[in-house]
């Protein structure tokens, strides 16, 4: 993995993703190994790793009905009718 200067490498935004299986094929492989090196990726992935467990399965809820068309709000004045004044 490159170095990005500051003492971490590209691999290191990659965590999330990995952990979510949401990396190509060919990025798994290298981040695998870089993994294997970098002690901040190792306690990054163990501490998100419960949380993705987790939520995996989670989907929304099917119960849940989508709220119907809003109220028509009531308006004062000139369309509410006859104002009894001829």
């Amino acid at each position: 993995m490159t170095d990005d200067g500051d003492g971490t490498h590209r691999g290191c935004a990659d965590c999330g993703a990995y952990l979510l299986g949401a990396l190509r094929p060919d990025t798994v492989l290298a981040f695998e190994g870089h993994l294997l090196e970098c002690a901040r990726c190792q306690v990054e992935c163990e501490e998100l790793g419960p949380a993705v467990s987790a939520l995996t399965g989670l989907g929304p809820d099917e119960t849940v009905e989508p709220p119907g068309p809003a109220p028509r709000a009531v308006r004062r004045g000139a369309d509410s009718g006859p104002t009894g004044l001829d």
